[in-house]
């Protein structure tokens, strides 16, 4: 994912609307639901972008619940469980439940610039868990 980045948006954005200006990006719409688009039209269809078009595991999810201390440190920080800036702010540690984050919902919300008050946190997988030797039950979760 290392190529997925402003850069390339800006050139996927200028190949298919003939420009990458913010006049297009008003008419059309942001580099988020752009990169949105581009991956839901390829099959990868559920909201945290996790399966695909045939329930089949895309691969890592990051799940803040999950990890040591993750999801005390987002509630510390009054990270909206919905990942939205503007959402609200958590009242109960026990009811919080912060939106898990997919790699590739990671990598589109990165190369747009639009990481949220949970996502700018994620964590990729274990070194273990990223060999292709090993199946997904493998990673920590």
């Amino acid at each position: 994912t290392s190529h997925l980045n402003k850069a390339t948006v800006a050139k996927l954005r200028k190949f298919l609307y003939g420009s990458n200006t913010k006049k297009i990006k008003q008419q059309t719409c942001s580099d988020k639901d752009f990169l949105f688009l581009l991956f839901g039209s390829m099959g990868t269809t559920d909201e945290y972008f996790e399966d695909d078009a045939k329930d089949a595991c895309l691969g890592w999810t990051w799940i803040p619940w999950k990890h040591d201390g993750m999801k005390e440190k987002l509630f510390e920080l009054k990270a909206p469980e919905d990942d939205d800036d503007k959402g609200a702010p958590p009242t109960s540690l026990e009811k919080y439940s912060p939106k898990r984050c997919s790699w590739l919902r990671y990598a589109i919300l990165k190369a747009s610039n639009s990481l949220g008050p949970v996502s700018k946190h994620y964590q990729p997988p274990p070194k273990k868990s990223a060999s292709p030797s090993r199946g997904y039950d493998d990673y920590d979760d």
